[in-house]
Order: C-alpha cells, then structure tokens, then sequence
C-alpha cells in the first residue's frame, strides 16, 4: 500500500511531465484573473456624451443643463433638434437624449408639472443605466430646489422651508461597493469562478490523460488504490488553489480596486471546503473523459451555464425551476452565494450553514460517485 507522500510524489510527477496541464495550472489563473479582471477596472462611466435640446431657452432650463454638465456621468452636446439628437445616438456621438419640452419654465412657475423627455440608447447596458440614474439625481437635484424656493417665498426660513422640501432624508449605506458599480459586483465572483473552472479543467486533462494512457486503471490495480491515488489528487489541487486564493485576496483583488474586509481565516477555510468538494465533482464528470482534448472541450464549455445557473448574476427566482435544480448540484452555487459575504463582511459562521452543509452533503455524495465510477471502470 502506498503512501500518501508517495501518492503526492507522482500526481506532482504527472503535472510537472505535461506542459499543457503545467501552462493551464500554473500560468492560466494569472492570466485569465488579470485578462478578465483588468476589463473592470474603470468601473464607472465619466462624460458620457449626452445630446441635450432646450426648447424652452430659458433660465431654469439652462440651470438644469448646467446642473446635468457638472454631474460626473455626463457630457452636455448641445443640439437644435431631435432628428439631429437621434442621428447623434444612432452614430454613436452620443448615448442619450434629453429633450427639455417649450413652456418648461412656465409650468415650473405655475406650480404645474413640467416634463423632461429621455431616450437612452438601452444597447449599450452599463452607459444607459448609469446616465438612467445621472439625469434622475439631476432632476431630484432641481425638484428640491424648487420646492425650497416655494416654501421660503411662502414665508418660511431657509432651513424650514429646505426640511419641508425635502421632509423624509434617508442617508444610504453601502455594506459595500460603495460606487455601486458592476466592476465591484462581479470581479468577486468572476475570481472565484475562474479557480473554479480552471480547477476543472486540470482535473479534466488530468483524469483524461491516466484514462488515456491507461495508468488510472492498470497502474494503480485495486480500487483502492485508484481512490488512494485520487484522494491524492484532491489533497494536491486543494494546497494549489488555497494557495491562489490567498495570493488573489491579499494581491490581485485590491488591485483591481476592490478591496476585501471580511474575515480572511473564515473565507479560506470556506474555501478549502468548496476547492475539496469541487475536486470531487470534477473527478466524478472527468471519469467519463477518455482522452485529454474530451475534457478540455467539453469543460471548456461549461463556464457561463455554471456562472448564470448559480445565481450570482441572474437571481434563482427568475429562472425555471429544473435550472434552479441543475444550479444546486453544482458546488460553486453555494459558494458563490456566500462569496461576497465571505469577503466583505464579518459574519458569524453560523449564517452560513445552509451553504456549509450543502457543500458536505455535495462532497458526500461526488465521493461516493466517484467510488462508484471506479468500481465500474476497473471490473
């Protein structure tokens, strides 16, 4: 019976023979996590060309176009006419319209609602709703201020009449992504779920090439032995990874502009409990790879339906039931639903039982797979 140092000794043997599985494990995390993470990293949009029409030409129609140029998010262009403004969008000089209508001014005066017209070129999704939510702040800006002049003209002092303009303050804290920008919302997770699949994928071209070659049935003889040999595996790929994991959180993470608060103990041992049930799950669908490129293919593939089916982008409540189902088969599911948590929060370990002992009972259940696998492939 072999040792488990001596099991260790050949799977690093096997990885440090093949320059594929070398390039995949040691060089394509880097680059992938800094390729995919460097897309992220201006995470808000600044001057976005916006064409502006004033019809009205009158002071409380140029405030507001004054105002609109000050916020961080636009770009005023001046045009004479809404075909002209159209025209600008569709050439993509600019992302929005904003049409302030004749009589604007008049209606503000009269106390009567006075309309602001917006058509936001909604193909382009990130500058649509950070202008969507620039031109509300302008608006909300404007209507305060008016409603404060009213009341200050009716009689009452500057701070009363600014407190009944504006009587219910809610102050907006952010636990975090304080900018609230997509950039911070998905390199967390884009990190994680790159670990993830190149975890997979080396575990594919791992399992693939002993199935190959014939060594993960004739090599190790007893069915023992082959889940000696992959316990082995898992122990290896899990240091691996914790590993990256550490060197992502500390390092690459913050500079990327995100910087993690949570408690770094509780994330990695988290983490280690997905990375082992992960290498579970991977050894279990990498059994049915007869060859290298198979599972490179076919892993390769896989990587958005694992990325939306788990929720983390497109909530579980939007989705058909039987894909809800598949998600939960997955381990990153779990994982990625208390990624964020993990990184920005310090939680107690108790409000993360569910995902815990869905990852267990995940392990459980891939261990046994694979067992059994190995009992079917070794007769």
């Amino acid at each position: 019976m072999k040792s488990i140092t001596a099991r260790l000794r050949r799977e690093w043997q096997i990885i440090i023979n093949d320059s594929g599985l070398m390039l995949i494990l040691f060089i394509a995390p880097l680059f992938y996590a800094a390729l995919y993470g460097s897309f992220y990293v201006n995470k808000t949009e600044h001057d976005v060309p916006v064409a502006f029409i004033d019809n009205d030409h009158s002071a409380s129609s140029r405030s507001f176009i004054l105002k609109a140029d000050a916020h961080l998010s636009i770009l005023v262009i001046s045009m004479n006419s809404l075909d002209e403004a159209m025209q600008a969008v569709v050439n993509e000089d600019a992302h929005a319209v904003v049409y302030i209508e004749k009589d604007f001014e008049k209606h503000l005066k009269q106390q009567e609602p006075s309309t602001v017209r917006l058509y936001l070129n909604n193909t382009k999704f990130f500058a649509s709703n950070d202008l969507n939510r620039a031109v509300n702040d302008v608006a909300l800006e404007m209507d305060g201020t008016i409603k404060q002049g009213l009341f200050a003209k009716a009689g009452y002092s500057g701070k009363a009449a600014e407190i009944l303009a504006d009587p219910i303050q809610l102050e907006f804290h952010n636990i975090y992504n304080q900018a609230e920008t997509y950039g911070d919302f998905i390199i967390p997770g884009l990190m994680i779920l790159i670990l993830s699949q190149v975890l997979f994928i080396s575990i594919g071209q791992n399992m693939g090439k002993e199935r190959e070659t014939g060594t993960l049935i004739h090599h190790h003889g007893s069915r023992h032995e082959a889940f000696g040999a992959l316990t082995a595996k898992m122990i290896l790929y899990a240091v691996v990874f914790t590993l990256y994991l550490i060197l992502f959180v500390l390092f690459l993470i913050p500079a990327l502009g995100v910087y993690p608060k949570g408690n770094f103990f509780q994330l990695v041992g988290f983490f280690i409990l997905f990375i082992v049930t992960q290498s579970a799950f991977a050894m279990f669908v990498s059994t049915f790879f007869t060859t290298k490129l198979s599972g490179l293919i076919i892993v390769s593939f896989t990587t958005y339906p694992i990325l939306f089916v788990s929720g983390y982008v497109f909530p579980h409540e939007s989705m058909s039931w039987y894909m809800v189902w598949i998600g939960q088969l997955l381990p990153s599911t779990p994982f990625l639903k208390m990624a964020s948590n993990l990184l920005f929060l310090q939680s107690d370990p108790s409000a993360y039982m569910a995902g815990t002992v869905q990852l267990l009972v995940l392990l459980l259940c891939y261990s046994a797979a694979v067992r059994f696998r190995l009992r079917f492939l070794l007769k």
